[in-house]
């Protein structure tokens, strides 16, 4: 999983203007100092996205035309029998249309920004609400009410169940909130993009495999982000802290200071201006029912020793938050301090506690976490 601060997708959200205050801020503050790869991208992205909204072919001046067929036509006639002709002329503008339509589908197909889908409330214990936008009031939703980009929806007094546009699936929990960032396909959705935005409250997710490099699911909280390509996982937030289980596959989470990929049967715990911390989930999460989904769990079961981010031979103790770029707004990414290189050898990266029984104390992986990349 590559932890470079600014993604393809973060690009073409820019070139297109769908990014928020902060993540245009970060965004426009990379590409000012000077990130070659980006500005690579950046060029890339706007001579395709050029070629391909060009409504018609540029039409060359009459006289090169003139020109161009008789000096083909010349040859033509002298290597041809006299009663032969030449169809490439007449066939070279529908040849160009053809490519620029394959170019089209092409971009429509695998470019996951094309098409924006919705959201449908397919269970609810108790009363779930939802507004438009940061700014619009809540309102009351019913179990089938659509929801779109843009909107949040919370569970209040009990569990809500919500199904995205590619079968993913969304269990809150009460007083859990979500806000639909980008619900995003390619032609046929057969490239997805789905980014939420989680700040408070638990979450149960269940993703399906992701097709295609451009393919993405993140859920972002206010001190942590979450990608996965297909898994179940469970996110707690809160405006200081963000606590990940998987359920099954992996799933990559990335904190104020680092990054790590954690498996089925792990969970980690991402604090603000604190390491990241993974290790065996205490206590197993329970099956979802409805009206009673999967409660939180007392977290990774860290052993007791120093180690970054909390006392020594104490337990594991969030940090506090501290105000700044580590907290983000829907659709941001979270930033912090720049992550340590391969070669700092005094910045260790996430804390990673051995299960019980290995005989092992806590180890450090190398500084972009475990399975990262």
């Amino acid at each position: 999983m590559n932890s470079h601060p600014v993604t393809f997708e973060d690009l073409i959200d820019w070139l297109d203007g769908r990014l928020s205050p902060e993540a245009l801020h970060r965004v426009e503050e990379h590409l000012a100092a000077g990130c070659a790869a980006c500005q690579r991208d950046v060029a890339w992205l706007r001579r395709f996205q050029g070629a391909v909204r060009a409504g018609e072919l540029a039409q060359p001046p009459a006289a090169l035309i003139a020109r161009a067929k008789a000096s083909f036509g010349a040859r033509q006639r002298a290597r041809l029998p006299r009663r032969g002709w030449a169809p490439w002329p007449r066939l070279a503008p529908g040849l160009a249309a053809l490519i620029v339509l394959l170019a089209l589908t092409a971009y429509l197909t695998l470019v996951p920004t094309a098409f924006a889908h919705g959201a449908v409330v397919a269970l609810a214990s108790a009363p779930a609400e939802a507004r438009r936008g940061e700014d619009g009031a809540w309102q009351p939703l019913a179990v089938g009410s659509r929801l779109q980009e843009g909107d949040w929806v919370r569970a209040r007094g009990g569990t809500a169940v919500v199904s995205l546009f590619d079968g993913s699936t969304l269990e809150l929990q009460p007083e859990a909130e979500v806000s639909f960032t980008s619900l995003r396909s390619g032609l046929f959705g057969i490239v997805r993009r789905v980014a939420l935005y989680q700040p408070a409250g638990t979450v149960s997710y269940t993703v399906p495999p992701l097709s295609g490099s451009l393919a993405a699911f993140a859920v972002t909280s206010p001190v942590a982000q979450v990608s996965v390509r297909g898994t179940r996982f469970v996110v707690t937030a809160t405006a200081s802290q963000t606590q990940v289980e998987v359920l099954e596959g992996t799933v990559m989470v990335a904190g104020a200071l680092d990054s790590g990929a954690v498996q089925a049967g792990e969970g980690a715990i991402a604090a603000a201006g604190a390491r990241l911390r993974i290790g065996p989930r205490a206590l197993p999460t329970p099956t979802a029912t409805p009206g009673r989904g999967p409660q939180p769990t007392s977290g990774p079961a860290l052993s007791p020793g120093p180690g970054p981010g909390r006392p020594e031979g104490g337990s594991p103790t969030p940090q506090p938050a501290r105000p700044g770029p580590s907290t983000p707004r829907p659709g941001g990414t979270p930033q912090a301090s720049p992550t340590p290189g391969p070669g700092d050898a005094n910045s260790p990266g996430p804390t990673r506690t051995p299960g019980p029984g290995s005989g092992q104390g806590p180890t450090a992986p190398g500084p972009h976490g475990q399975g990262s990349g």
